[in-house]
């Protein structure tokens, strides 16, 4: 389940609070990097969000070159890929 669907589930204004408090930036990580966090990130950048994905905190399930396809997409979104060293 992305974060818009999940929003969805609950309210009818996605996403929640983050605009109000200021959000300009999301950092997306967790399990199925090729399907969750790719959908999240892609649908926080429709949003008009900057989206980071922090791959190293991530972990691909690769059906069928999934991953190599998460790379791809998230790159034409502009979507950056980094590692935690981008925090220090």
């Amino acid at each position: 389940m992305t974060l818009w669907n999940e929003v969805a589930r609950r309210t009818s204004r996605p996403p929640v609070g983050l605009r109000e408090r200021g959000r300009k930036t999301l950092l997306f990580v967790g399990l199925a990097f090729d399907f969750c966090v790719r959908y999240s990130a892609e649908d926080a950048r429709r949003a008009g969000f900057d989206a980071v994905v922090i791959e190293e905190a991530c972990r691909g399930i690769d059906v069928d070159g999934s991953v190599a396809a998460a790379h791809h997409s998230l790159k034409t979104f502009g979507i950056p890929t980094v590692g935690i060293e981008a925090f220090f």
